[in-house]
């Protein structure tokens, strides 16, 4: 009986510790080392969440790699996640806009607005023949980290922009630790010929002896930022939401961040624009962006499924249509073909017979029209001839035959002359005929 008393008690608080155990929010982030400005902020940043959320909830941070974090964030196995611009707008975008919800941006001290939080500076040794972006093709490359493709693509995005194929453009890239001191150092040491860096990370450390041995390449005049910058500016760290996150707790977590203190001048804001990290990702052509994404593609196949089958029948629909009207518009011009060629056929028989029934209708009238004046020239031939066998032919007699032979001659001309007439269809000559 005397344990009984403790081993109640033991169970007591442990039952109460699992029943007001604090619910816990995952905040993911790509791996990152103590070596800017702005990364000392977010170790700040999830200090502070975890201070002023303490009892309400418990802050639980995990380092994931680019792959392993984007499979988190679109699988919805983390509340919140940190990152880059360019991640977020790739993530983002590959699912649609419905896998990340910004919160808030972590907002520079040299720049005039967030949206032009952060660049990619190019470094090269003083004594180096490089000074123009073109000059960099067939160099050695150093990055930061593999982890930290931020400055990478910012330096590719310029590359591209410069006309040349940015994936075949340097000899070698190599990856460092994730600090951008060692970019410098393996500059300095000849190791590589090209580094680069976050922009502001040379203000932000200043080393005038190192600073003496190096130059930046592709420098750009932007009045929007106190640093010196080789690429294109982008909207700065974001802090997001995935799908699953509570809508209040993200009100809440807003809330804390716009309250929280500046740490070496960065403090989180709401806003900015992300229109130049999505033309930088359409000009890399990235693997995760927007409506290039097969899983975008078959995802948005399957929502509209109902729609896409209805379009598919409607056009199967008209395209069958389509081919039956021309097989029978073939069919009837093929019938209307064969009825012209009949009747053309048909047309050029009649107009034969025509041919026929007009020399037939010629020659009956030429023949009977000339049968009265031949056969009265016949009778005079055969009445002198008989007067001469008998000798009673006489001048006169041979008078008035040759008169009726001419008469009758003329007479048949004239028949002729009317037949040839009605055959050219020449107008006939009208003319005043006494009927005495």
């Amino acid at each position: 009986m005397k344990f009984l008393k403790p081993c109640i008690a033991l169970t007591v608080l442990v039952l109460s510790s699992a029943v007001y155990a604090l619910p816990e929010i995952t905040v993911a982030s790509l791996p990152w080392s103590e070596d800017t400005l702005g990364v000392k902020a977010l170790d700040s940043t999830l200090s502070y969440l975890s201070s002023e959320l303490k009892g309400k909830y418990e802050i639980k941070h995990v380092s994931l790699p680019a792959e392993e974090l984007k499979k988190a964030v679109t699988e919805n196995k983390v509340d919140y996640f940190i990152s880059n611009s360019l991640f977020y707008t790739s993530v983002s975008a590959s699912s649609g806009g419905q896998t990340a919800a910004r919160i808030a941006v972590l907002w520079n001290p040299r720049t005039s607005s967030p949206t032009y939080g952060e660049g990619a500076t190019i470094v090269v040794r003083k004594d180096s023949n490089i000074h123009a972006l073109s000059d960099l093709q067939e160099k050695s490359l150093f990055v930061p980290s593999q982890n930290d493709t931020f400055t990478y693509l910012s330096l590719l995005g310029e590359i591209a922009k410069s006309g040349h194929q940015p994936r075949e453009f340097f000899k070698s890239v190599d990856y460092g630790d994730g600090k951008h001191k060692t970019v410098i150092e393996k500059v300095l040491s000849k190791e590589a010929d090209i580094g680069v860096v976050r922009t502001c990370y040379l203000e932000e450390h200043p080393n005038y002896e190192v600073e003496s041995q190096l130059r930046v390449v592709n420098l750009k005049d932007f009045p929007v930022i106190n640093c010196k910058t080789s690429t294109d500016l982008y909207l700065g760290t974001i802090f997001a939401a995935t799908a699953e996150a509570d809508p209040y707790l993200n009100r809440l977590i807003l809330k804390t961040l716009l309250e929280m203190p500046a740490e070496n001048g960065y403090i989180w804001t709401a806003g900015g624009n992300l229109s130049a990290s999505h033309a930088l990702l359409q000009t890399l052509n990235a693997e995760q962006y927007g409506s290039l994404s097969q899983k975008f593609f078959f995802r948005k196949l399957q929502e509209h499924a109902d729609v896409l089958i209805l379009l598919a029948l409607i056009v199967a629909g008209l395209i069958s249509h389509s081919i039956r009207s021309n097989y029978l518009i073939e069919k009837r011009t093929k019938e209307l073909k064969e009825i012209q060629k009949t009747f053309n056929e048909t047309t050029q028989k009649l107009n034969n017979m025509q041919k026929v029934g007009l020399i037939g209708l010629m020659s009956s009238m030429i023949g009977h029209e000339l049968k009265q004046p031949l056969t009265i020239i016949m009778n005079y031939l055969q009445g002198l001839k008989v007067q001469s066998k008998t000798g009673k032919l006489d001048a006169k007699n041979i008078l008035t035959a040759l008169t009726q032979i001419k008469t009758q001659t003329v007479r048949a001309n004239a028949i002729i002359q009317r037949v040839r007439s009605y055959a050219k269809q020449e107008k006939p000559q009208v003319q005043s005929v006494n009927f005495n």
